[in-house]
């Protein structure tokens, strides 16, 4: 079993494995780049070449000084676009440099929060273990048990017969002489009616049998009433014993110095995750910084291709081609090494660019697969999971997991599933079902060790809402169709 800071430094090594894949596409890149532009510049130079070969050519000279100032002009390029780069090189190593540092003060930030919790949780524990020694708390906390007992159970009984209604209802209100009939209060006060529309709603009550549906129907709704109300009630009262419950456990609490500690502890998680945030925010900074790196290794800045426009144009001019088709319809051996040369050079220049488009294709793998594990490495510092009392089942299958990621057999989504299977939680010191916290509501005020505050929800309803679902077995009323 590894700890959890084992773990977090396997990833982090995994993660410099996969920056350093980046590299070495980076690197055979720029190697592809450089060779494209010597390429160029031979070319240049097999064209003057074939101009000084070509004396008798009038316009000879005019071409090598021609090509002369365009590899001046690409040297001067070159020199601006060197200067840009070993700028971009500096702030990129500050930028790495910066991140080291972050990465220093969050794991100090985490030692610290690991060290604030461990307090708090040792204080807990101690009170908790104090509070089951007082008899006046203990009272308190089986009529609060009682009382949530006798609560739940009425809010389940009001629930069923919100259910029963509604099956048991619908023959009733589906019925649209049942309806009629009700919603004028037909048998009841409310009743008003001409003699006519009495005599005749007699008659359809009668012949619909619409006395004794009534009383059925009044009894189906009044039920869930008034057993809401009493679920209301008997919730009200359990709501009391929780909060004088809560109340001892809070005043046992600042009896003995929690309240400080859980300030404290709240104030280094503030920190830490303000750590986090910066450090996110430099990666996005450091992402930006390597993606442009990238643009100048692989002759996609603007200076490059301003470089490799100029030549092009250089080798397109008449004069330039006219000197090239010349020399191949001459006897001449010398020329036609010279083109020979040329075509050698021509025929590199482009597997070197697909060679690059290649690696290009490579490089965009291999970067993704860095933020992605960037993205695991973040999830996994957010989950806390390098804390102290965090630890993984089977660290070498992790580790296993991790290699496989790098090579591209895992993805991360398989990977981080894993890593939350693997996770294990040291019970605290402290139980964090304690007293209030055991009743089945949320906002639990034992922390647990600090790795989270209470998720246990929070029950019970303070109203008749919400009694869905469900239905109370045997006897009732159906109409039966027989309206």
């Amino acid at each position: 079993m590894d700890t959890g800071r084992q773990t977090m430094t396997s990833i982090y090594k995994t993660l410099q494995q996969a920056q350093q894949q980046v590299q070495g596409v980076e690197e055979r890149i720029q190697q592809f780049t450089d060779e494209v532009v010597q390429l160029d510049r031979s070319a240049a130079d097999r064209y003057r070449d074939l101009a000084r070969l070509r004396v008798n050519l009038l316009a000879a000279g005019k071409i090598v000084q021609a090509l002369d100032a365009g590899e001046q002009r690409v040297m001067q390029l070159l020199q601006v676009r060197k200067q840009a780069f070993d700028e971009l090189l500096g702030k990129v190593s500050d930028s790495e440099q910066q991140r080291l540092t972050l990465e220093a003060e969050r794991n100090q930030q985490s030692l610290r929060v690991d060290e604030a919790a461990e307090r708090l949780d040792k204080a807990e524990a101690a009170t908790q273990q104090r509070l089951e020694q007082v008899e006046g708390y203990q009272q308190q906390l089986e009529k609060a048990r009682e009382a949530e007992r006798i609560a739940g159970h009425a809010e389940e009984k009001a629930r069923l017969a919100e259910q029963d209604r509604t099956d048991k209802g619908k023959p009733y209100e589906d019925d649209a002489l049942f309806s009629y009939l009700w919603e004028r209060g037909f048998g009841t006060s409310k009743y008003h009616a001409n003699p006519l529309t009495r005599l005749l709603d007699a008659w359809v009550a009668g012949l619909v049998g619409y006395q004794d549906a009534r009383s059925n129907y009044h009894m189906l709704l009044e039920i869930p009433a008034r057993l809401g109300e009493h679920a209301q009630s008997v919730r009200a009262r359990a709501n009391r014993e929780y909060q004088a419950l809560e109340a001892l456990e809070f005043k046992a609490r600042e009896e003995d110095g929690i309240p400080p500690l859980q300030e404290a502890l709240d104030e280094e998680e503030k920190e830490l995750a303000e750590n986090d945030a910066h450090l996110e925010q430099q990666q996005q900074s450091q992402q930006q910084l390597l993606e442009q790196k990238s643009v100048y290794l692989a002759g996609d800045d603007e200076h490059f291709r301003q470089m490799v426009a100029l030549l092009a144009a250089e080798y397109r001019r008449d004069d330039v081609r006219t000197l090239r088709t010349d020399a191949q319809l001459t006897p001449l051996p010398e020329d036609d090494l010279v083109v020979e040369k040329l075509s050698d050079i021509e025929r590199n220049r482009q597997q070197a660019r697909e060679a690059i488009e290649q690696q290009r294709s490579l490089m965009k793998t291999y970067r993704q697969r860095v933020s992605e594990l960037e993205s695991v490495l973040n999830d996994f510092k957010r989950n806390r999971y390098d804390s102290v009392n965090s630890s993984f089942k089977n660290g070498d299958l992790i580790a296993m997991l991790l290699d496989q990621f790098l090579n591209g057999t895992v993805a991360s989504g398989g990977l981080w599933r894993e890593i939350q299977r693997q996770q294990r939680t040291r019970p605290p010191y402290s139980n964090p079902r304690f007293g209030t916290s055991g009743l089945g509501r949320g906002g639990s005020i034992w922390r647990g060790g600090g790795l989270g505050r209470g998720s246990l929800g929070r029950g019970g309803s303070l109203g008749r809402g919400g009694f869905g679902g469900g239905g109370r077995g045997g006897g009732g009323f159906r109409t039966g169709g027989g309206f």
